[in-house]
């Protein structure tokens, strides 16, 4: 529950299975996904993530649990512009590539060109500024940031495919399908009902 917003929400997401919101902007569809990724203040109730109660209060203490959330806003929340492809790939696994508290460049490189790889992002493009990209590229690599992400267990994504041409829209929708395929229970939102028909498993209204 979130006062004034969404109550009494109660959803099981399975491994393998892509959940999707349908609602209209101001539904409260966003509003759960944020309040999963621990970035909405006053939330009540219960999750369990593997059958564990956990505390979803900060975006820290989310990702510790196995969720990760993709904003709707790449731009303002979810990527940094000014920094290198390779630098937003990575973000996420930096204590893993670093030693003492150093960046293993070598393996930092390799990493972020098979994420590209994976993601469908140019690997020409690993030097270039973020903001540099398309939108459909930059949703890339915000998704490219979560793939194979060891840990993760619910991936949350707040209408993963705004401002994305088609054949983005369709590269994007098919790295979603690929985390449900490798276990990932995935959850998203959007306005679209033709996008959660194609693309979800199960359908909340």
């Amino acid at each position: 529950t979130v006062p004034g917003s969404v109550e009494d929400v109660s959803l099981v997401l399975e491994n393998g299975l892509i959940t999707g919101l349908a609602g209209q902007v101001g539904s409260g569809t966003s509003t759960i996904l944020r309040a999963l990724g621990g970035l909405v203040p006053g939330v009540s109730g219960t999750v369990r993530v593997r059958g564990e109660p956990v505390l979803l209060n900060t975006p820290r203490r989310a990702v510790e649990a196995g969720v990760l959330y993709i904003p709707n806003d790449r731009q303002r929340e979810g990527l940094f512009l000014g920094q290198t492809v390779q630098r937003n790939l990575i973000v996420a696994r930096l204590r893993r590539l670093s030693r003492l508290g150093v960046l293993l460049r070598c393996r930092a490189r390799r990493t972020a060109r098979e994420l590209a790889g994976l993601a469908g992002v140019p690997v020409e493009r690993l030097g270039s500024p973020a903001g540099s990209l398309s939108g459909g590229n930059q949703q890339k690599v915000l998704l490219g940031r979560a793939l194979e992400l060891e840990g993760t267990a619910l991936l949350a994504l707040d209408e993963p495919t705004r401002g994305v041409d088609v054949g983005g829209r369709a590269d994007i929708h098919d790295l979603v399908r690929a985390a449900a395929r490798r276990g990932t229970a995935v959850i998203f939102s959007s306005t679209e009902l033709d996008e959660v028909l194609d693309l979800a498993d199960v359908v909340v209204t």
